[in-house]
């Protein structure tokens, strides 16, 4: 995430022909290269009449009145996003490298990654399903080296060369889980 505060509208990434979808005569969208690709969203480039699929699944209001207040919802289109959306994706890949350089084991990775995201530790429950899900993921990801080639090109930023592709592919995919708790996505 950019921190940079004001400038030009950003440009991240959008389904191809977003634009043309709704209204012949709009030029192609081009997403930003660099730093527009991880800009805060309110400085995302909107067009009424094609609003960013991704922003409209998470509930952000539309810009025809200000809001006060976003609602929140729960719906089955949101964690398709999450797993899915090329920017949330990629999130993930270097939420999960993160995770990765900020524990000895994965009981500690989960703990700083789940910690970061909700502002709580884990349960014991909890901390037993997603070290499961990340044994799992690991042993997936090493004996297919093409899945986890494949969700480590998701994306514009570079992975970090010396952290094994299995590896970082299954703290990615756990990285992915944890940014679709409620508690991660939905301020209360």
């Amino acid at each position: 995430l950019v921190e940079k505060v004001g400038g030009p509208p950003a440009r991240p990434y959008q389904p191809p022909g977003i634009w043309r979808m709704t209204n012949s005569f709009l030029p192609d969208y081009v997403e930003d290269k660099g730093e527009g690709l991880y800009r805060k969203s309110i400085y995302t480039f909107w067009r009424r009449t094609a609003p960013p699929p991704n922003m409209v699944a998470l509930d952000a209001p539309g810009r025809e009145a200000c809001s006060a207040r976003r609602q929140n919802t729960a719906t089955p289109l949101q964690p398709l996003v999450l797993l899915n959306d090329p920017q949330w994706v990629e999130a993930a890949r270097l939420f999960g490298q993160a995770m990765l350089k900020n524990g000895a084991n994965i009981e500690s990775r989960l703990e700083w990654g789940h910690l970061k995201l909700t502002s709580r530790s884990l349960h014991p429950e909890e901390k037993k399903i997603l070290v499961d899900l990340w044994e799992k993921q690991l042993k997936l990801f090493a004996s297919d080296s093409k899945s986890a080639a494949k969700i480590l090109a998701i994306g514009r930023s570079k992975s970090d060369p010396k952290i094994q592709p299995a590896d970082l592919a299954a703290a990615t995919t756990i990285a992915a889980t944890l940014l679709n708790l409620d508690a991660a996505t939905t301020l209360r």
